[in-house]
């Protein structure tokens, strides 16, 4: 029999299945402050996953996904023939027509499909231990997670679920292919151990033209920082070491003061980022997701504004890096370079950056520079840093 999708909507945000925790609140889907139409489309892909044949296929199309995580593009993946395929199966499951079922899914904003815990990824072997939960708010109190039986649980994100694997119906993030991923074969999981973690994008903008490559382009060395368009228009004339030239460097052309310990002159370099280590930073407050790290930095030298910006994707919510990668390209070593750290959530740099606090000026003269960052900024105890960079030169 076919159910009415109107009313399908009421029970799945009014009533729902029994909460399979006894103790547990009553399992409004509003808690969640997730649209109906989310935990709708939640419910029906986790109810599909009841049939090993489709968590097959979700962990084979996961498993192939070149990006950060191993994140699916949800509406792109249920654009194709094995989406066709578990969305068909979603809405059997649910009782509804195939259309109705693609047309909630059609109307959702992009989301991202994936599991959010590496562990888990490595962990998960496509067994029926799963809840799958739609998330399109930030770092919610509470996530509604429905079994393959369509039964309803409630999950507190920060822990996770201790017994089941949860994938993610989430709001889509920036995607980057990663570095060094795991080889191209069939797999019992989603990520095996030697999978590379990171990706990103490197941008240069100069004025009002911007460049830009991804990280992983650079790593295998498929294109070369030097190549990148407008790195041409970034070198400035080394200072000469007359006495006019080195007031001039000394102002940084334009005012700027010398660097604490004075400055070489004749020389460019550039500034990367070495390292990175994470406190305990789970990305939209959920269990283990990692974070996307946008490092921004702007410097001045006759009237000509070069800014670079180099995005970081999949910086683990505990533990250290080293990307090494080139970040302010052939910097006078007399300027310095304003820097500013976000840690992105959205596809679009504005929605819900949380701002990693402080700004700080980078001068190339120096080697390097070890700086702790705070998600506030005026908190000062050690265990409230969430961040540590090294800058090298």
């Amino acid at each position: 029999m076919r159910v009415p999708l109107y009313v399908l909507l009421v029970v799945v945000t009014v009533g729902g299945p029994a909460c399979d925790s006894p103790s547990s609140p009553s399992p409004a889907v509003g808690e969640a402050s997730t649209p109906a139409n989310a935990d709708v489309v939640a419910r029906g892909i986790a109810m599909a996953l009841a049939d090993e044949d489709m968590r097959a296929l979700v962990l084979d199309a996961m498993r192939q996904s070149p990006f950060t995580e191993h994140k699916l593009g949800f509406q792109e993946f249920a654009a194709s023939p094995e989406g066709t395929t578990l969305l068909y199966r979603a809405a059997q499951a649910l009782g509804v027509e195939h259309g109705q079922f693609t047309s909630l899914v059609e109307e959702l904003p992009p989301l991202d499909f994936y599991l959010p815990n590496p562990t888990e990824r490595q962990s998960w072997r496509a067994t029926p231990d799963l809840l799958v939960a739609a998330m399109l708010t930030k770092s919610p109190s509470a996530l509604v997670g429905y079994r393959p039986s369509g039964e309803i649980s409630l999950i507190d994100p920060g822990i996770g679920s201790r017994d089941d694997h949860l994938i993610l119906l989430q709001f889509a993030e920036f995607k980057s292919r990663r570095i060094a991923p795991q080889l191209d074969t069939p797999g019992n999981v989603i990520q095996d151990p030697d999978d590379g973690a990171i990706g990103g994008v490197y941008r240069l903008i100069v004025g009002q033209d911007t460049a830009s490559v991804e990280l992983a382009d650079l790593a295998s060395g498929s294109v070369r920082l030097a190549d990148i368009p407008l790195m041409d228009q970034v070198a400035q004339p080394p200072c000469e070491e007359t006495e006019e030239d080195l007031v001039s460097c000394q102002s940084g052309g334009g005012g700027s003061s010398a660097p604490p310990g004075g400055w070489a002159a004749g020389s460019t370099g550039t500034i990367i980022v070495e390292t990175i280590e994470t406190f305990f930073m789970n990305d939209n407050g959920v269990k283990g997701e990692s974070n996307e790290f946008y490092f921004e930095g702007i410097w001045v030298n006759q009237a000509v504004v070069v800014e670079a910006s180099v995005h970081i994707m999949g910086v683990p919510a505990n533990g250290t890096i080293q990307p090494n990668q080139a970040f302010m390209p052939k910097i006078p070593n007399y300027l310095p370079v304003h820097v500013t750290l976000k840690e992105t959530d959205g596809v679009i740099l504005e929605f819900g950056s949380d701002q990693m606090f402080p700004d700080i000026n980078l001068w190339p003269a120096d080697n390097f520079q070890d700086q702790y960052y705070k998600e506030q900024p005026n908190i000062s105890v050690f265990d409230d840093f969430k961040a540590r960079v090294v800058y090298g030169w």
